[in-house]
């Protein structure tokens, strides 16, 4: 129980530093969703997974942004 404390405390302090450069954004957002997926089976949350799940699409890159990054890119780059 000890351990998951710490993992929490050190998640939450993580994703809003992870989320503000773009080297770390993507594991900060696998982070917080799954985080989040986490306190609702847990916790049972009524709104708060969904409020938190939908504002972290605000961190996400635009699908073709995203999409021609990956096309530009060589196969051995990937």
């Amino acid at each position: 129980m000890k351990f998951l404390t710490w993992t929490v405390l050190a998640l939450e302090c993580f994703i809003p530093i992870g989320l503000w450069f773009t080297e770390t954004r993507r594991w900060a957002i696998a982070s917080a969703i799954s985080l989040h997926l986490a306190m609702e089976y847990t916790k049972n949350l009524f709104l708060f997974k969904w409020l938190m799940l939908v504002s972290l699409t605000l961190f996400m890159k635009p699908i073709s942004r995203w999409r021609n990054t990956l096309i530009s890119k060589k196969p051995n780059q990937l």
